[in-house]
């Protein structure tokens, strides 16, 4: 969202304020102003969770709803944004957390708009000594969901001062299948309502008929005299339907549709394989400066499957199809016969094409190198130069080309009365309109930071804290999507995601170069009053330059509370998706 900021106007602000605090005293004190923790948890309540990945964790009521409202946000790992947060968080170990930390969005005015709600740190394990092992097993009472989690991590003494923590995390979970938990499973009555069902798709092969004839005077040049519907073909409980379920969507009369029993073939959360390597390193470097060194290497595999592809279309009936409609509409009540002036359309559930299983291969690799020091008594300086990659690819089984499923039902090809039919020219549509998902999709982020820090000038007998740095970054992304005929006429042809039935998505590839400048101060105005400004401006090669503003304040009363207020005007890019 735009605000009218003038980006003269900011740059010109921000440098004023960044010469105003460096030209304060080199007074002893706090360096950069510390963000405000509102909570914390540590390693014990992790333990005590029985949590197996940190997403799991942090989707926990405690954390998302008491905390965070529901909300997603920043997710900075020792205080530095975490390059995946637009995904997910699995790829670091819990076994490698030391604790997690809720920061305040007043003291986080450096970070830009994206910390409005304020921010998770995850801070990691540097203080482990030894070898250190953690098991969790999961076996729900129900099918499915079965887990194991183990990790193997060592830290110590290196060097002269230096401590590191290395250590590797593998983590198996079984799917969950949806018939097997209530809220997922497929329910109904049999020979009842659609109504009365619940996860339960009307297409399984339901046939709408509008009665009537072509009228050149009436809307749509069809005079529309009724509206039926028949549930086509056996419907067979067995092969995955409901068997005949009443009042379809649309229909109020009693006449019956096919539905399908979804809910008992998909899977409620996919199966999830995940091994990583984890380093952190500490060191100094002679008496004033010191090395951090955050490398995180994940690999891991996911499945999901979800029921056959489903189309709702306009066809035109054979006369063997047309006979196969009359025979169940000679079984409603009342009885019907359809004609060849009537318009059709089936809800279709192409069950012999076989359910969709998407198998996903990804890859991430994290490393963050920083300094951090000392250039003179009450002033220093915090240099970083972070790398992030990720790489994935899914494979999808098996989708339908709407068009060559839709043409070999008009030519009579495909029996749409009997999908599980074993004719030739059924089996032969089915091969040629069976379709592979591909996406290939990765991410890279490059940034480096260099930021001084130190204290200005002292007021009511306290230091002001301040800090002024510039970041520069750039991304590239990509995700590309393609759906290739597997066998049969088209083999090998690619199709427009349009034309697909059972998935969806887009195709995007592209790179964004940014430059910032930030700077915040905390300046204690009372002894029990501060204030605190905090902006950033950043200039990106794409849309051109934003800012942000922060100002907030906090005064302490003698009693044991705390009032806060902040606020200030922000611009954020758009997503590069």
């Amino acid at each position: 969202m735009r605000t009218g900021l003038s980006m003269k106007t900011f740059w010109a602000s921000l440098a004023v304020a960044v010469l105003l605090v460096m030209t304060g005293a080199a007074e002893a004190g706090p360096l950069a102003p510390q963000p405000r923790v509102v909570a914390k948890y540590e390693r014990d309540f992790i333990e005590r969770s029985g949590a197996q990945t940190l997403q799991e964790l942090l989707d926990t009521g405690i954390i998302r709803y008491f905390l965070t409202g529901g909300q997603n946000l920043l997710v900075l790992v020792n205080g530095r944004p975490y390059a995946s947060t637009a995904g997910d968080l699995d790829p670091l170990p819990l076994s490698a957390v030391e604790r997690i930390e809720v920061l305040g969005p007043d003291s986080l005015g450096t970070l830009g708009g994206a910390t409005v709600r304020g921010a998770l740190n995850i801070v990691l394990r540097t203080d482990l000594d030894g070898f250190e092992t953690r098991t969790v097993a999961r076996a729900p009472s129900r099918e499915g969901g079965d887990g194991w989690q183990g990790s193997v991590f060592w830290g110590g003494v290196v060097g002269r001062g230096g401590r590191m923590t290395l250590g590797v995390d593998m983590l198996d979970r079984q799917e969950i299948p949806g018939r097997a938990r209530e809220h997922s499973r497929s329910e109904w009555v049999e020979g009842g309502s659609f109504s009365d069902a619940k996860n339960v798709s009307l297409s399984g092969n339901t046939v709408y008929v509008v009665q009537g004839q072509p009228d050149p005077n009436a809307p749509g040049g069809f005079d529309v005299t009724g509206l039926r519907s028949v549930a086509l073909g056996d419907c067979d409980p067995a092969q995955g339907y409901t068997g005949p379920l009443s009042n379809p969507p649309g229909i109020r009369n009693g006449d019956e549709g096919c539905g399908f029993a979804f809910g008992n073939i998909w899977w409620d959360t996919p199966s999830f394989e995940q091994q990583s390597a984890i380093l952190n390193l500490d060191h100094p470097l002679g008496g004033d400066a010191e090395l951090h060194l955050d490398v995180n290497l994940t690999q891991s595999d996911s499945a999901f499957r979800y029921a056959p592809s489903v189309d709702v279309f306009t066809f035109t009936p054979d006369s063997d199809l047309l006979a196969a409609i009359n025979e169940a509409a000679g079984e409603a009540d009342p009885s019907f016969a359809a004609d060849t002036n009537d318009l059709f359309a089936v809800g279709h559930r192409f069950v012999a094409h076989g359910n969709r299983d998407w198998v996903t291969d990804s890859e991430e690799y994290d490393l963050s190198l920083g300094v951090t020091g000392r250039l003179a008594e009450g002033l220093g300086y915090d240099a970083r130069l972070d790398a992030w990659r990720w790489d994935s690819a899914v494979t999808g089984n098996t989708l339908v080309h709407g068009k060559t499923i839709q043409d070999a039902v008009q030519a009579g090809h495909y029996d749409l009365a009997d999908p599980f039919s074993q004719d030739a020219n059924h089996l032969q549509a089915i091969t040629d309109s069976s379709l592979r998902q591909e996406r290939d999709s990765g991410a890279e982020v490059l940034s480096a930071r260099f930021a001084l820090e130190g204290s200005g000038f002292a007021l009511g007998g306290r230091d002001a804290a301040w800090t002024a740095g510039v970041e520069l970054g750039r991304v590239e992304a990509h995700s590309l999507l393609r759906f290739r005929h597997v066998g049969g006429k088209h083999e090998g042809e690619i199709r427009d995601v349009r034309e697909v039935l059972g998935s969806g998505g887009v195709s995007y590839a592209g790179d964004r170069n940014t430059s910032a400048a930030f700077a915040e101060i905390s300046l204690p105005l009372a002894d029990r009053l501060d204030l605190r400004v905090a902006g950033r401006g950043v200039e990106y090669d794409d849309v051109g330059g934003l800012g942000y503003w922060r100002v907030g304040g906090e005064y302490r009363p003698p009693r044991i509370i705390a009032r806060r207020g902040s606020g200030g005007p922000g611009e954020g890019a758009p997503a590069m998706a």
